[in-house]
């Protein structure tokens, strides 16, 4: 018990260092003070336990987080709106009603966090919008969109939001989902057009942008110290309403292998994801890569083929590349884009 107690600790530590370097001292108090009070607490450690061999791949830190700012949206702990609604940055006495709240609501704390984080962080299509900027130099055709771990699909919208990036634009500023990430590197062209014909997406435990309850969850992992992202999030849930968004509830990999199996012609095809990948098992990842694989072998000129991924990286925050396949060679072509941060904020740009 005691070494997982101090795995939990560690996971805790962890996050909270990544919330401070990520814009939110809210989040990473609290993570810090769950590791400090993790083998004090026993209704906190039984409730994370589960997680102690696996806390960063589960998000467990965030899961927690993420179980006690759903209990403040539902009006179910009236003492941390001091912090949680306005803003009060004096957390002195922030933890001890954070304990009160998990004696008093220990069964909504394990529903809770039994479910995958559902962050779908709208500032990623950021990142996505300047993949395309390249994939567009290489596919002049209607693309259809296949996103791995949707979530609630606002990232298969990145086509409908405004940029500025690098002194320049591309889109409508008046989507309401207004993005301009620090950019670092070399320059990129934003003068292209993206005609997306299709968009499709699926998860495990899709959430739907119509469905109070979905959105409740989707707001709870958006950290309350950070307004900014609560504005992007509604404004994509606007236009995300207004198109008729709907992702799949699907494994994955079957969900993929049907998809593939009826490629349209004449339009280019992009499987993507996002900070999804970590959530996959081994067995899944193994199998969507060979599946990808083996399609891009057989794809044309008319029917070209792209794996994008924006994934965690240890080192550089998250990694940006896409492979693509049009024929000319079976194994592909694989090309890294760059390296950003996780919620998009900042893009290192090296091609």
């Amino acid at each position: 018990m005691r070494k997982q107690l101090l795995l939990i600790a560690e996971g805790f530590e962890r996050q909270s260092q990544w919330c401070d370097d990520l814009g939110s001292p809210l989040t990473a108090y609290i993570c810090r003070q769950a590791a400090k009070h993790i083998g004090g607490n026993k209704l906190l450690a039984d409730l994370m336990l589960e997680f102690a061999n696996n806390m960063r791949g589960s998000a467990a830190a965030l899961r927690f987080t993420g179980a006690i700012h759903s209990l403040v949206l539902r009006g179910k702990a009236p003492d941390l709106k001091p912090w949680y609604e306005d803003g009060n940055q004096d957390y002195t006495q922030l933890w001890p009603q954070i304990e009160l709240l998990i004696q008093s609501h220990i069964a909504e704390f394990k529903q809770f966090v039994i479910e995958a984080p559902q962050t779908n962080e709208v500032a990623r299509s950021a990142v996505l919008l300047a993949a395309f900027s390249e994939i567009s130099k290489r596919i002049k055709l209607p693309i259809s969109l296949y996103e791995l771990g949707a979530s609630a699909g606002l990232n298969l919208l990145f086509a409908d939001f405004y940029y500025e990036m690098n002194g320049q634009k591309w889109g409508d500023k008046a989507s309401g989902v207004n993005l301009s990430p620090n950019w670092l590197g070399k320059a990129i062209d934003l003068d292209f057009k993206l005609d997306i014909a299709q968009r499709f997406g699926c998860d495990l435990n899709p959430l739907d942008v119509n469905d109070p309850k979905d959105l409740l969850s989707l707001r709870a992992y958006i950290w309350p110290d950070m307004p900014g992202r609560k504005q992007r999030f509604e404004a994509a849930v606007k236009i995300g309403r207004k198109v008729g968004l709907k992702v799949d509830k699907a494994d994955a990999a079957a969900w993929l292998k049907d998809k593939l199996q009826h490629l349209q012609a004449r339009h280019g095809h992009v499987i993507y994801h996002t900070i999804a990948w970590q959530y996959f098992p081994d067995s899944v990842k193994t199998e969507l890569t060979e599946m990808i694989n083996l399609a891009g072998a057989q794809a044309t000129k008319n029917c070209p083929l792209v794996h994008l991924a924006f994934e965690f990286d240890a080192q550089k925050g998250a990694d940006l590349h896409f492979k693509i396949w049009d024929g000319t060679q079976a194994e592909g072509l694989e090309i890294k884009l760059g390296n950003a941060h996780p919620h998009g904020a900042e893009i290192e740009w090296l091609i």
